[in-house]
């Protein structure tokens, strides 16, 4: 079997697999509630503690990616992201987060604007470039399935636009095989050059944040 990168998403071990699937899934939701707990108060400190929890969501992962500004800048009043624009970093989803929210044992709580955005066809021909680029992890079996839920598919496109692309997507899928690395980075080149679609982004943006709060 081709060599994979490490996994960045929890697994479930030989102890979870022997308790039952309600427990794992309680699991699951608490690691999702206490990521948006840190992520609401990382806002609430940087930018304001008015917004709601899906704005609270999209600000952090607008905030972690290549073209951070002009995606805030499209989602926010002005107000909202000047602030954002002072404290990125800080504001930025971590890879902990990123894995509650959006990792390959997580699941969405909601999916009435992922439907509506999974029409579109600017989602669908992104959705075929990255499983191009991931051609043979998606082969795998157990990457195979995450990737087929259009929810994964989501959360890879935005991760295809992070600074951490590469820990992101893992930890969407459960892991990446090494011959895929070469493509992933070719399509972020390409994604870059291309220019930012920011009513795109911004439509994912809504679409997952709606998915997890």
């Amino acid at each position: 079997m081709a060599g994979m990168i490490a996994l960045t998403c929890a697994t479930p071990t030989r102890r979870h697999l022997a308790v039952p699937m309600d427990s794992f899934h309680a699991e699951a939701s608490a690691l999702r509630q206490a990521a948006l707990v840190a992520i609401r108060a990382r806002v609430g400190k940087h930018v304001g503690g008015w917004l709601r929890d899906d704005e609270c969501v999209q600000i952090v992962i607008a905030s972690s990616m290549r073209c951070n500004k002009e995606v805030i800048e499209f989602l926010f009043k002005p107000n909202v992201a000047r602030d954002a624009a002072k404290a990125l970093s800080a504001l930025a989803i971590t890879a902990e987060e990123w894995v509650a929210l959006f990792g390959c044992v997580a699941r969405p709580t909601r999916g009435a604007q992922l439907e509506r955005l999974a029409l579109e066809d600017g989602f669908r021909a992104n959705t075929v470039k990255i499983q191009n680029a991931l051609r043979t992890t998606v082969c795998e079996e157990t990457q195979g399935q995450a990737w087929s839920r259009g929810w994964t598919q989501a959360a890879c496109m935005a991760a295809m636009h992070a600074e951490m692309y590469e820990e992101f997507v893992s930890a969407c899928l459960g892991n990446i095989v090494r011959a895929d690395l070469r493509r992933m980075e070719d399509l972020q080149t390409e994604l870059d050059d291309s220019g930012v679609d920011a009513m795109l982004l911004g439509q994912l943006l809504g679409a997952l944040s709606e998915s997890v709060t």
